[in-house]
């Protein structure tokens, strides 16, 4: 059983999705379940979270953005295609070309917000400070998910943490870099290295699109 420290005994959305509230009993997640408001069981068995990289072709800023391509360890987890309305942006299409998520940045702020499918706010990613040592990782309402911080002593490395424990890295490796004329040619690969559930690996998802916009390709 996974333990999360600081976690109060109480019912808690069930991260393995198979119910709508699950016990965690202060210690671990238990076998108690709800589902439509009646109370049953169901093992506690959390779908493995992937780990994945993020690639981005070198190219003029003048030419059309090619796509972000996604890989996992079984192959392509799907693509990021630039956004051609509204804000700009990405929007994550998977191997079939379903539409899995959002990333744009609306405003000047050193910001950007995750939508779903749909079109709705599910989270923010926020870059904190003038550097790229941090990024906080927001729920829709704005609560505390998760801190990007900068691994002491390097300048490509990022942990993501949750309450201070670490659930995945991030590591960037740049080719070219970015100027008034060009994009960097890029690559992100992200580790998933604890528990990650199905919200949190949603964000994740996001965080290397966060990273390239906010910082990256910046100049």
């Amino acid at each position: 059983m996974t333990t999360h420290e600081g976690m109060a005994a109480d019912w808690y959305e069930d991260p393995t999705k198979v119910g709508d509230l699950r016990y965690y009993d202060g210690t671990q997640w238990t076998d108690h379940v709800t589902i439509n408001g009646e109370q049953t069981t169901a093992p506690y068995e959390p779908a493995p979270s992937q780990s994945f990289s993020m690639t981005r072709a070198g190219q003029w800023r003048t030419e059309d953005e090619k796509a972000l391509e996604v890989m996992g360890p079984g192959g392509q987890l799907g693509r990021y295609v630039t956004i051609l309305d509204g804000a700009p942006g990405y929007r994550f299409e998977d191997a079939r070309g379903g539409t899995v998520l959002s990333v744009a940045k609306p405003s000047l702020k050193n910001a950007v917000e995750v939508a779903d499918p749909a079109g709705y706010k599910v989270g923010t990613i926020t870059k904190i400070g003038r550097l790229h040592s941090r990024y906080d990782i927001a729920s829709a309402e704005g609560q505390p998910v998760a801190v990007v911080r900068l691994v002491p002593g390097a300048t490509d490395e990022w942990a993501l943490q949750v309450e201070g424990a670490g659930r995945a890295s991030i590591t960037r490796t740049r080719a070219t870099p970015a100027d008034a004329l060009n994009l960097a040619e890029v690559e992100y690969d992200v580790v998933v290295t604890g528990l990650v559930d199905n919200e949190l690996q949603r964000m994740l998802l996001a965080v290397p699109v966060a990273i390239d916009i906010l910082d990256t390709q910046a100049f």
